[in-house]
Order: C-alpha cells, then structure tokens, then sequence
C-alpha cells in the first residue's frame, strides 16, 4: 500500500512538472507569435492573442483595446518594422495567470514618423480555455 502511494505521489509530482514545462514554453511561443503578428499584421493571430478586454499600454502613456490595436495597424496609423525581444523573464506562472518582463529593440511608424527605441516590457497573460495564453495587460517603459 505504501508503495503504491508512494509511486503514485512521484507520478504526480512528475505530471505537474511536465504541465508547469509545458505551460512555460506555451507562454514563450505565444510571446513570439505576438510580436512576429505586431510585424506582419496578422489579424487571425491578433484575434486569438489578444484578449477581448486587454489594455495594451505604450511608453508614451498611450493605450490601446484589442480593436484599437487592430484598427490602427489595418489603417497603418502604426506600422511595427521589427521587435526583437532580447531578454523574457517569466515572473510568476500559474495554470491560469502569468507575468512576464520582457526588454525588447523596437522599430515602426506612427503616423508619418518613424521611431526605433528600446524598451522594457511588463506583461500580464491569462490562460483562456482552447485559446490558450492570451494577453491581458502591458506596459511598456522606455529604456533608451
């Protein structure tokens, strides 16, 4: 009986694991698919990234919703050239919520000026159901 149990307990500990491996490397892909689909516009990735209710913060004090975020890249009011995250540090991670800190070069347009500057990035993402991670929150400090 106690062998059993015990054998039962290291599958446990082993799955959960394996779950908090696979969690990570689900929100580190999904951080990518994020700024690759910033780049390339990309509205079917935006649309299951985003969440419905995400606040996407800039380093200017500008904010965006999920409709803004598309609307003013489709109307090319802001167009991102490149985004090169250098470092991502998971800070916290649980089966629903993780945050993130992500420094990151950036290069795009908004409106008719063109911009290049490094920043330093907080993310909240919450895990939703067959979507996956979606982002929840950011916000962004200049660094350079």
């Amino acid at each position: 009986m106690l062998r059993r149990l015990i054998i039962l307990l290291l599958f446990a500990g082993l799955y959960g694991a394996v779950m908090a491996q696979t969690d990570h490397h689900r929100l580190r892909e999904a951080v990518q698919s994020l700024d690759r689909a910033l780049v390339d516009k990309d509205s079917a990735v935006l649309a299951r990234l985003l969440s419905d209710d995400v606040s996407f913060g800039h380093s200017n004090g500008w904010s965006q919703s999920k409709a803004d975020v598309w609307n003013d890249l489709a109307a090319g009011k802001l167009a991102y050239i490149k985004i090169l995250a250098d470092s991502t540090q998971i800070v916290s991670i649980n089966r629903k919520w993780a945050t993130l800190r992500v420094n990151r070069e950036v290069e795009g347009r908004l409106q008719d000026r063109t911009f290049q500057m490094r920043l330093h990035v907080m993310e909240v993402w919450k895990k939703n159901g067959k979507k996956g991670w979606q982002l929840y929150a950011r916000q962004s400090a200049k660094l350079n």
